[in-house]
């Protein structure tokens, strides 16, 4: 079992809920410690400039010079923030906002701090506070054009003059329905409808964007050229295949392919053949200058770490990788390597270690390219 758990861990097989781990974990070398937010329970207070538009009630509000608790309930959900220490910003909002009045997010934070300038520094809010599954949401239809990316397929579509509905299945199981009805918005409603067929994968919100030059009309936005950064990373591109360990007769395939504006790598993971345990998860590997490093970052909420830093060795066409999480204990590090050795195999490795730095788990193996 000490040899199975990690593995599952890795991939994404063993759904564990995180918790927030100490203020900072030991410093590995080459790596720097891990700031206290970086792995919070839900998005920080601050973070939800950065999701999807949505309407709270503020239920419950307790504000002192060292900390702060803030109870927000909208029609689907409730969510409490409890941070410390308090910053200036977040101080101004809440003061701003008023027990039992209803908000707009992330409207208020502009109509209090003033809107996000696209030149500011690049944040180090965690990646996975932008992917949907964050908000343990489902996404409206006319939200899709301006959604945080995820994938899906459209399993059904229905359209009339004052209505559409979409049922989507996400690459890391979810299932959900994006519709819309009444005027004046069903002239965009019927546009996305347009663009979207059933039976077919998207990639949100690149494909259902306004058309511009460079686009197809009738769906499927042409994909813009990796940045870069993530062209360093092109070694992984494709499809690669490992015996699932604790079920030897099946196959896991993880499938690496880009981001279709060109930032990032999406990294898919299933079992083949379908038939036993599911296994449907997804990560977004993206570049963060703040860092300096590679983020893959879970879509799910449940998979534990929700997020992994990655440096790439071109000398030696390694990543790097690092993590902190609560498993077996709070501050436990998980340092690996994923290394290209060839172009056709893939080896990995990683080990655990408790901030005491008693060792846990290692394990390691290869992978081989699926060719077509």
């Amino acid at each position: 079992m000490k040899l199975i758990l990690p593995v599952l861990l890795t991939i994404g097989l063993l759904p564990l809920h995180a918790q927030q781990p100490p203020s900072a974990t030991p410093p590995f070398p080459g790596f720097p410690a891990f700031p206290a937010n970086l792995f919070p329970k839900g998005n920080g207070f601050l973070g939800l400039r950065s999701e999807v538009p949505f309407r709270a009630v503020v239920e419950k509000k307790t504000v002192t010079p060292q900390n702060f608790t803030i109870t927000l309930r909208s029609a689907t959900n409730s969510r409490t923030f409890n941070q410390s220490p308090v910053s200036a910003d977040e101080l101004k909002v809440l003061e701003h906002l008023k027990e039992g009045k209803e908000y707009e997010f992330p409207k208020v934070f502009d109509d209090v701090l003033g809107k996000q300038s696209a030149n500011m520094a690049p944040s180090s809010t965690p990646v996975w506070s932008h992917l949907p599954s964050a908000y343990g949401n489902s996404v409206g239809l006319l939200d899709l054009p301006t959604t945080a990316p995820f994938r899906a397929r459209v399993l059904s579509k229905k359209v009339s003059d004052d209505f559409v509905s979409i049922d989507l299945q996400t690459t890391d199981g979810r299932i959900f329905t994006s519709q819309q009805g009444g005027q004046p918005s069903m002239k965009e409603a019927h546009r996305i409808a347009r663009l979207l067929k059933e039976g077919e994968m998207y990639e949100f919100p690149h494909d259902v964007q306004p058309e511009e030059p460079g686009t197809k009309p009738g769906g499927k936005s042409e994909p813009v050229a990796p940045s870069a950064e993530m062209k360093d990373l092109e070694g992984f591109i494709g499809e690669w295949e490992m015996p699932m360990q604790i079920e030897p007769d099946r196959k896991i395939i993880t499938s690496y392919f880009w981001k279709k504006d060109g930032k990032g790598i999406w990294k898919e993971i299933r079992a083949e053949p379908k038939e036993g345990r599911k296994i449907d998860n997804a990560w977004l590997i993206t570049y963060d200058p703040a860092r300096k490093c590679y983020v893959e970052a879970a879509v799910k909420t449940n998979i534990v770490p929700r997020e992994t830093e990655l440096r790439w060795d071109a000398a030696t066409r390694t990543l790097n990788l690092r993590n902190t999480s609560d498993y077996p204990e709070p501050g436990t590090v998980q340092t690996g390597t994923r290394r290209l050795v060839s172009d056709d195999r893939m080896e990995w490795s990683f080990h655990s270690m408790t901030p005491e730095g008693r060792p846990v788990n290692e394990n390691s193996g290869f992978y081989s390219r699926v060719k077509h």
